[in-house]
């Protein structure tokens, strides 16, 4: 059977994670060996919540979270990952980076969905809820697709582009407040209606500025694309499915 190194020290080999001392990464080892590629425990007040949800109990939480990336484009970087992880621990990956996903998302908006879109910034600029340092007033299509693309220090993965790229990946997104400073801990509401027939990505969005993307260590691998039958049953309890 062949190994995939997924790092100088990792390697997969019949679909379980080792080091290169042969030693099988568990589920009560993870969060030391896996250190080498990102991977962290989530946020202790996170990790007693779903374990009081969880009906099996585990000495080690097998919920982990990893940096994709700190430049203005975590969001974009989160996606990304997320859907290298299958390819990742094949011979022969296709693998998109925040870019690409970003360029998903410029495609497929056309001059209606523009209008659409740019309505909604209109109404949150002059209640100032907007957020984002840029003016919608001032906005063409073509500028628009501008600032989504090169502007990262301006425009970010807000709850509108949330729910387009939830719709043209055809994927669930559940993102978790995780802000130490409020010291509150909740499920963001991404206005979305959830669909077992699509994958899930799970996020970290930290202190309302950063996402970062979760993961959850079973059979001896870190996923972080979930299909219905393997999305954790206390993320199931949190969306209410």
């Amino acid at each position: 059977m062949d190994i995939y190194y997924i790092s100088e020290n990792l390697y997969i080999k019949d679909d379980k994670m080792y080091n290169n001392k042969k030693k099988l990464i568990i589920n009560t080892n993870w969060h030391k060996l896996l250190k080498e590629i990102g991977w962290y425990k989530l946020p202790s007040p996170w990790i007693k919540r779903l374990n009081k949800m969880s009906t099996v109990k585990v000495k080690n939480s097998p919920y982990g979270v990893i940096e994709c990336g700190a430049d203005g484009d975590c969001f974009f970087h989160c996606i990304s990952f997320a859907l290298n992880s299958i390819q990742r621990y094949n011979k022969d990956p296709q693998v998109y980076n925040g870019r690409d996903i970003k360029k998903l998302l410029v495609d497929s908006i056309d001059k209606e969905l523009y209008e659409n879109i740019i309505s909604i910034y209109k109404i949150l600029k002059d209640s100032d809820d907007l957020d984002e340092n840029w003016d919608p007033y001032s906005m063409t299509l073509d500028k628009f697709k501008e600032l989504i693309l090169n502007k990262r220090d301006v425009f970010w993965g807000d709850h509108i582009l949330i729910q387009l790229i939830m719709k043209i990946l055809n994927i669930n997104i559940v993102i978790l407040n995780s802000n130490q400073y409020t010291k509150t801990y909740t499920v963001y509401n991404t206005m979305m209606v959830y669909d077992s027939m699509k994958n899930t990505i799970i996020l970290m969005y930290d202190n309302t500025i950063h996402f970062r993307l979760v993961g959850y260590f079973r059979d001896n691998l870190m996923l972080s694309l979930f299909d219905h039958r393997y999305l954790p049953d206390e993320i199931k309890k949190l969306i209410n499915v």
